[in-house]
């Protein structure tokens, strides 16, 4: 019978990375990729407009493709920067826990008391 040694000090096992993450997350790549590709085509063919459109879509493109890698990743401010903070899939305890962002405190509460019976 063999078993595995134990893991060094210090390890910490990777984080599994939420679907709805994955899928955002390739969305936005998606847009990036398209961005860098409209500008670099408006540079070469729209030649007045193209200097000035292409050079800022490229640089938007770029950006925002290190925001979503970064995003992808599980860094915290990546999830601000994407503007998915405030969707309701980024309040989920999983989505949450990925980011290393505390839980949400919901404003009121999920079971109120009951009230008690006046006599």
């Amino acid at each position: 019978m063999s078993t595995y040694p134990p893991p060094p000090p210090g390890y910490v096992p990777p984080k599994t990375r939420p679907g709805s993450v994955t899928k955002y997350g390739v969305y936005t790549i998606a847009a990036c990729i398209i961005c860098l590709i409209v500008g670099v085509i408006s540079i070469i063919f729209w030649a007045p407009g193209g200097y000035i459109m292409g050079p800022i879509l490229i640089i938007l493109g770029a950006l925002f493709l290190i925001v979503s890698f970064a995003f992808m990743m599980g860094k915290s401010w990546a999830l601000k920067w994407s503007g998915y903070a405030n969707a309701r899939w980024a309040q989920a305890p999983e989505v949450r826990e990925f980011f290393d962002l505390p839980p949400v405190q919901l404003a009121y509460p999920v079971n109120p008391p009951a009230a008690s019976p006046s006599t």
